[in-house]
């Protein structure tokens, strides 16, 4: 073997060996899950179903630390699509990649406090902990891939659920209690079920019954109107369309 050769196969090794490195220092966990929501309008059941992809990163957990901040936080970060419930007559409703701002108007406190967002969902599922240090939420998220079979969810735990009062007007937008669609649609509209599952499918493409505007929409924010806490909530495109929209196995 020539010297230059030699040089060639000792860089390729040593790239080799920080990539693998790399990946032990910071791995990547995804977890496939589909969820369902089965709302009751006027008797008639209506179904959203939806798969989507979580990417949870890892890093050293003192990591975070570096400049005196705080240690690093453990996220997940949603790839797919928001999950859609066609409601017929009464519109769209959206499960959004965000953590609910309803208020209790009795303390003025956030009224779901157990909920989570997509990202953070599998966590919430199965009890385990929403705030974690990265090892321990990798850890976790390894260990969630051995879960099988659909599990019921608590409407309480469920990421944040919007409507657009006029579909065509971005500026419509209001976040509703899924433990009382009636507030906002009339007494003979319920949300009845939920549920999780791991899954194997592909993630899901983006609904049919979204609008143009929605469909084309980039990076926008969408600003509302809210209760006791604050004055307003904002959330953005990314919550209804999570980042690369999901890996290709």
């Amino acid at each position: 073997m020539t010297p230059f050769r030699k040089f060639v196969v000792v860089c390729a090794a040593i790239f080799a060996a920080l990539y693998v490195a790399y990946l032990v220092i910071f791995p990547t966990v995804y977890l496939r899950y589909r969820l369902t929501l089965d709302v009751d309008v006027d008797g008639v059941t209506h179904t959203g179903s939806g798969v989507v992809e979580i990417a949870y990163h890892g890093m050293p957990d003192w990591l975070g630390g570096i400049g005196g901040g705080a240690q690093a936080h453990f996220i997940g970060e949603m790839r797919g699509y928001a999950i859609t419930v066609d409601l017929g007559a009464r519109g769209l409703l959206f499960v959004v990649d965000s953590y609910p701002f309803l208020a209790d108007p009795r303390t003025g406190r956030i009224a779901l406090a157990n909920a989570a967002n997509l990202g953070m969902l599998p966590f919430a599922a199965y009890g385990l902990s929403q705030s974690q240090l990265p090892s321990t939420g990798i850890a976790h998220a390894r260990a969630l891939r051995e879960k099988k079979g659909p599990v019921d969810l608590p409407l309480e735990k469920l990421p944040m659920i919007v409507r657009f009062t006029d579909i065509n007007d971005r500026s419509t937008i209001e976040e509703l209690d899924p433990r009382d669609l009636a507030t906002a649609y009339g007494a003979d509209v319920r949300l009845v079920h939920a549920e999780f599952e791991f899954a194997a499918d592909p993630v899901s493409p983006m609904p049919k019954s979204w609008p143009k505007w929605l469909s084309e929409d980039k990076a926008s924010e969408y600003r509302f109107s809210h209760q006791e806490l604050w004055s307003f909530v904002t959330i953005w495109t990314s919550a209804f369309k999570g980042d690369n929209h999901g890996r290709d196995h």
